[in-house]
């Protein structure tokens, strides 16, 4: 994987943190703190495909009535059976 080299400024507290965890790990720092980079990013895209889904469902909501037992039936609508 191609890389880059990064200069970062975090507070001293922070990097401790870091050091602590990378010294537990028996990590480097760079390696530890990639890892964070990527978790995070990982989240992120998966919120952001999470958020286009939401409103791909949400086009059309409004556009007619809901039926009005919604709330008692909504096994029957979401599953295609009644509760039991």
């Amino acid at each position: 994987m191609e890389t880059t080299t990064v200069q970062l400024k975090i507070p001293t507290a922070h990097y401790k943190l870091v050091e602590e965890i990378a010294s537990q790990s028996r990590k480097m720092i760079d390696e530890v703190l990639a890892s964070f980079v990527s978790e995070r990013l990982e989240r992120e895209a998966r919120l952001q495909e999470a958020r286009q889904l939401m409103r791909q469902l949400g086009k059309g909501l409004g556009a007619s009535k809901p039926p009005h037992d919604a709330a008692d039936n909504h096994d029957v609508y979401l599953y295609g059976k009644p509760r039991p």
